[in-house]
């Protein structure tokens, strides 16, 4: 039981690191999209935008308690997008 316990947190602890690489280049590309919205005028809240990124990433995925759960981390990090491309910083 506790070598099976360990094998699935080892799983998760890969895919921990493979996500926190790609929110890491998420965030760079954040922050100069922030920028070209100061720079052309545009608000940095877009809810359109926020829109098809949720159909897009819950399209295909049948199951209701995943969509819930994409749809959750999503808004956590359009919000925490907004905050880094408020401010541009660190790029």
């Amino acid at each position: 039981m506790k070598k099976e316990l360990q094998r699935y947190r080892s799983a998760i602890d890969r895919i921990d690191r493979r996500i926190a690489r790609l929110l890491k280049k998420r965030l760079t590309l954040v922050k100069l999209v922030g920028r070209l919205k100061r720079k052309q005028g545009l608000t940095v809240v877009q809810p359109e935008r926020e829109g098809e990124i949720l159909t897009r990433v819950t399209r295909s995925v049948s199951e209701r308690e995943t969509r819930d759960f994409l749809t959750t981390v999503y808004r956590a990090l359009f919000k925490a997008s907004y905050r880094a491309e408020g401010d541009g910083e660190g790029v």
